[in-house]
């Protein structure tokens, strides 16, 4: 081939074979969304290969797919209507019997994570829409069966006993969802509705908690009325004979300052109080003309 043809070749191969690389990587490049990963399934079997985040070269002559399924936390919760906010999956609260045939509805969050090495089978038996059902009925399964055992009552969803009780769900549901591949992270048990029942045990603590309230109430009662009868035996304590005619003269002067001078049952008391022996001597020692009123009453006398 002569100078001309290897050019002429040149010029119109690079550009095909650049062509056919590009397309080539076109479709040989599957790119994992962070937070996934992609599980390589070859003509509708799962392999054991998965892709992490990221770019990868996968052969695009084989029927082979990606199939993408999540890396990060799933969170899944059973609560009423509008409760579901922004968690993965949710469903209606759990609805079992106590082992004193107590109906209660229980309302739990599930935090999981998918087990990535588990993967081929977890879509061999579920599939990605199948993990929902999955942990609902298995989660459900195990606390329902917890719950309807006959040592289990009322007074076991209060208290320590309550605590008691998630831990040990917490232990049982991460037993059971690692055998399906998926590992727990978090189990909180936010409520045991107790429906009319409940109702009756807040009734009966109110009441007690009022019982209390009164019986503190009257204590302090008690001690106030004692305070005040110490106040009073204290005032009568102080109040001696002197005491009490130095207040009788004080009132008979006020008495006597108010007095208009006309004749009624004042004058009679007012004649009656500046007659009498104490009186008349208090009067000697606070008043100056004290001796012109005693000289001008015996004069009348």
């Amino acid at each position: 081939m002569s100078g001309w043809g290897v050019v002429v070749f040149a010029v119109l191969a690079v550009p095909l074979l650049a062509f056919g690389v590009f397309q080539f990587l076109q479709e040989a490049m599957v790119r994992i969304p962070t937070g996934t990963v992609g599980l390589v399934i070859v003509r509708g079997k799962a392999t054991e290969r998965v892709l992490t985040p990221g770019a990868h070269i996968i052969w695009p002559f084989r029927k082979q797919m990606i199939q993408s399924y999540p890396l990060r936390d799933l969170t899944y919760l059973t609560g009423l209507p509008g409760d579901s906010g922004d968690n993965d999956y949710a469903d209606l609260p759990v609805r079992a019997r106590l082992g004193d045939r107590t109906e209660v509805m229980v309302l739990y969050t599930l935090r999981f994570r998918i087990h990535t090495d588990d993967l081929p089978r977890i879509h061999e038996h579920l599939g990605p829409d199948g993990i929902k059902p999955f942990v609902r009925d298995l989660t459900r399964k195990v606390i329902s069966e917890h719950l309807r055992a006959s040592s289990f009552g009322v007074d076991h969803v209060f208290g320590d006993d309550r605590n008691h009780l998630e831990a040990v769900l917490t232990a049982e549901l991460t037993t059971a969802l690692s055998a399906g591949g998926f590992d727990v992270l978090m189990f909180h048990l936010r409520d045991v509705d107790l429906g009319e029942v409940g109702e009756v045990v807040n009734d009966t603590v109110r009441a007690t908690l009022q019982l209390e309230l009164e019986r503190r109430a009257a204590e302090v009662r008690a001690l106030r009325v004692e305070h005040e009868a110490q106040q009073v035996d204290r005032l009568a304590a102080t109040l001696t004979d002197d005491v009490l005619r130095y207040r009788q003269i004080e009132l008979g002067r006020e008495a006597l300052d108010r007095w208009d001078g006309r004749t009624n049952s004042t004058d009679i008391f007012m004649n009656r109080y500046l007659n009498h022996p104490d009186v008349t001597r208090s009067m000697q020692l606070v008043d100056p003309d004290a001796d012109a009123a005693a000289t001008s009453t015996e004069a009348s006398e």
